[in-house]
């Protein structure tokens, strides 16, 4: 299996680069920063430099892969047209939030799709959400990667039904 990650969180990406070669599986990965590049590699990923925004990019680093994994570092729109013309079946989507123009994009792009939140800002008199660990949103970017199916899910992460619809066991 092959997965392209853009726009993850620093620590969120190593973690689940780490966890996909482990298992065997491909990561790829779109960075703007060559420097950073050898980091990376060292780890087993295959890296594309440039602009996450460049749709072009986005579909050339695509090719092969079944499922692209998005992060808030990362414009959805122009990551899904790239990844859509690559023939990119699943999109695994990181967010701090669901807004109406996020879903839109989605359900536009006509793939199947996961969507993780994986914080949630504090609202007034709303009870505080604990924030997700970087190895529990890699190790639910994985579950979502490997659901049957033709999944269109909006999780919560900071919701234990959450990790039963992605059939793993309950965080602490």
């Amino acid at each position: 299996m092959s997965i392209l990650l853009v726009g993850l969180d620093d620590d969120v990406a190593e973690e689940l680069v780490r966890r996909l070669v482990a298992e065997g599986d491909e990561a790829r990965i779109v960075v703007a920063d060559r420097a950073g590049a050898a980091r990376w590699r060292a780890l087993g990923a295959y890296v594309a430099f440039g602009d996450a925004s460049d749709d072009d990019l986005v579909e050339r680093a695509s090719y092969g892969v079944r499922t692209v994994a998005v992060g808030d570092g990362a414009a959805l729109e122009p990551v899904l047209a790239g990844a859509r013309r690559a023939g990119v079946d699943r999109a695994v989507v990181c967010r701090a939030g669901l807004d109406d123009a996020t879903r839109a994009g989605l359900d536009a792009s006509r793939m199947d799709y996961v969507v993780l939140v994986s914080t949630r800002r504090r609202r007034i008199a709303a009870p505080r959400r604990r924030r997700v660990a970087p190895d529990d949103v890699a190790a639910a970017i994985d579950a979502a990667d490997d659901l049957a199916g033709n999944p269109r899910l909006e999780l919560d992460l900071s919701d234990e039904g959450a990790w039963e619809r992605l059939k793993l066991p309950q965080r602490k």
